[in-house]
């Protein structure tokens, strides 16, 4: 029996790779969790100060505008 060379080897390489995955999605969640939510002035804020900028057309704009709008509340 080749513990490290044969199927048991195999069965050892996809536990690390499960192992990492797992670290990393909960590392991921967990700073996804401690994002605040963005309420329509902060978004606003952002996506003027993009226009100001010249990152973003006055259509993608009024776009984001009108999504903002609709999605976000307060």
């Amino acid at each position: 029996m080749h513990y490290f060379g044969g199927t048991f080897g195999g069965f050892h390489m996809i536990g690390w790779i499960a192992g990492i995955v797992l670290l990393v999605w909960l590392i991921s969640r967990r700073f996804n969790e401690q994002t605040p939510p963005v309420n329509r002035k902060q978004a606003m804020d952002i996506l003027k100060k993009r226009f100001v900028r010249g990152e973003i057309t006055r259509e993608e704009f009024e776009e984001a505008r009108k999504i903002i709008d609709s999605h976000i509340h307060s």
